[in-house]
């Protein structure tokens, strides 16, 4: 749901006038979504990042969500008929107490309208779903018999029976420390007994089914910490231009449709051969490349970024590992190729991220690929970036303090790290077990258990790789072990900038599969529209690709919620 300021910008008409047309938008899509026998439908109402906006505006904003709220709910009304109940999920604590009773009101009337939900998520973010979790789940295994007691249920649902009235006293709970006025069922597991679904049990949305289809309206091509945690593998994510308003009943049927395209293909045979259109854009797109790259050096790249405002200082690329019998050699010269055209553009921090981890134990073998890469474009000079390559749970590769000193003046160096599947919902849940283990043994407040917590722990994954390259050498790839030298390490290295700015996707569609979720709420995210293919010599990413994507991030409109 977004575009409503720049709709009534662009129409010349109150920002109120332009929310008042969201909310027909909303009531409108809802009706098609519950016709079309849709169980679960989830709209992002309000973000915590926007109570950044003035307040003029937020007063405005707040009376039009309450009247929206209470007539979806009447009874006889949209949700009345179609046996839909509301949900509204979120940091409710943060709104005021007329919002909070109106929000009781609402969800109340729709508590036994029928099975069909509406996640209505207000006063929310999906990193501050995501730490809720964690705390609560930390909470079980600490204080068995209050587990369910850790957060008061308005901030986690309105709607169900759990939390059936609201008590605004302040005196009954202090913060993130509060006891719930119900009795829970006793909870309890040990530390190495979590597992994914136990976080997604403490979700705001546990128990619905698995997300199908996201949609973010109004051309940006970012997730706006939405939903993180849910989307992160198979869900199909579309960026329609369409601004909320103007997003109706065709734009949803398209938008469907696309969808069931997407999932009619992946049910088809993997073997079958590609359609022909597919194969018609791919000879278009290897006609078109003929041109750039005769060009393709370090002067002509810096030549075609040169009216850039913005370049990304951390690009992230997911790749996929072919069936061929040279697949794994395509895929270390498409990164290579990625890391090179990055270099000459200015970017100094890559990751890749291949599902199965495949490149990990080869690190070694990545390296030299990617440094003859390099030495093509700055022809063995003594400005071609030093390399490093990390990737969590393996260690680090990096070249020997004597070659990096006699060979490389350059002060700038390149990071490449290696991420997969298993740095992604996997290891917040290793974080989960470490932070519960130090709760049990050294009185961590839950009240600690918070966003800035989490990711500075995420950060101390990188943050040690780097710290332990000055006396770690030579990769040992069997046992991930590492021989000191002799010398130490110029200061050619820094911390590895965590959150990517830039993300490509190669492949006919956005889908996340299995990406770390915690770190792209703010990432731009640009797809390349289509697989590699004996045509374009198995080319996922082509550098008409590449550059479309610096294009679009320098493009984007950053608001960070205002």
């Amino acid at each position: 749901m977004d575009g409503n300021r720049r709709f009534a910008k662009i129409h010349d008409i109150p920002i109120a006038k332009g929310h008042i047309l969201g909310v027909d938008a909303t009531i409108k899509i809802l009706s098609l979504c519950l016709m079309c026998d849709i169980r679960v439908i989830s709209i992002y109402m309000f973000s915590i990042e926007n109570f950044k906006r003035p307040k003029g505006q937020l007063d405005a904003l707040m009376e039009i969500i309450k009247i929206y709220l209470l007539y979806l709910s009447k009874r006889g009304g949209l949700l009345d008929r179609y046996g839909a109940r509301m949900r509204v999920l979120g940091r409710l604590e943060l709104l005021e107490e007329d919002m909070l009773l109106t929000i009781q009101r609402a969800t109340d009337r729709t508590r036994n309208y029928g099975n069909k939900i509406i996640n209505v998520y207000f006063s929310y973010t999906s990193r501050d779903e995501i730490a809720g979790a964690i705390r609560q789940t930390v909470a079980g295994c600490k204080i068995p018999v209050e587990a369910d007691n850790v957060i008061d249920d308005l901030v986690r649902d309105s709607s169900t029976k759990r939390s059936h009235s609201i008590n605004l006293d302040p005196n009954l709970y202090d913060g993130l420390e509060k006891k719930s006025l119900r009795v829970g069922h006793p909870m309890a597991i040990y530390p190495q007994n979590i597992t994914t679904k136990t976080l997604t049990d403490h979700m705001l949305n546990a128990g619905d089914p698995p997300l199908d289809l996201l949609i973010r309206t109004s051309g940006a091509h970012r997730l706006s910490d939405f939903l993180l945690w849910q989307c992160h593998e198979k869900t199909r994510i579309l960026f329609p231009e369409t601004l909320w308003p103007d997003f109706g009943r065709w734009q949803l049927f398209c938008a469907i449709r696309e969808w069931q395209r997407g999932e009619q293909k992946l049910m088809a045979d993997s073997s079958k051969k590609s359609p022909f259109r597919w194969r018609c854009h791919d000879v278009f797109d290897q006609i078109l490349a003929i041109p750039i790259n005769h060009r393709c050096t370090l002067k002509s790249i810096q030549k075609d970024i040169k009216g850039l405002h913005r370049l990304p200082e951390h690009l992230s690329v997911i790749f996929s590992l072919g069936k061929e019998e040279d697949s794994m050699r395509r895929l270390m010269d498409q990164v290579a190729d990625m890391v090179a055209w990055g270099a000459c553009a200015g970017v100094l921090t890559f990751s890749v991220y291949e599902k199965n981890g495949t490149l990990k134990p080869y690190m070694q073998m990545l390296y030299q690929v990617v440094t003859s890469k390099l030495s093509l474009y700055y022809g063995h000079s003594l400005k071609q970036p030093v390399v490093r390559i990390l990737a969590p749970h393996h260690g680090v590769y990096c070249p020997s303090p004597a070659q990096s000193a006699s060979e490389k003046v350059n002060s700038n160096g390149i990071t490449l790290l290696l991420l997969s599947a298993r740095d992604g919902r996997e290891t917040l849940v290793d974080l989960t077990k470490s932070i519960a283990k130090i709760r049990q043994t050294e009185k961590l407040p839950l009240a600690d258990i918070n966003i800035e917590l989490i990711d500075a722990k995420l950060g101390e994954i990188n943050s040690h790789l780097s710290q332990s390259i000055p006396n770690l050498w030579n990769y040992t790839e069997n046992s991930s072990s590492y021989s000191s030298g002799s010398n130490k390490l110029s200061t050619t290295f820094w911390p590895v900038k965590k959150e990517p700015d830039l993300l490509i996707i190669t492949g006919p569609c956005i889908k996340l599969d299995g990406y770390p979720p915690w770190q792209i709420r703010l990432t731009e995210i640009y797809c390349t529209g289509k697989q590699g293919s004996s045509i374009t010599r198995h080319k996922a990413v082509k550098y008409q690709t590449f550059l479309k994507g610096l294009y679009q991030y320098a493009g984007a409109e950053m608001r960070f919620g205002r």
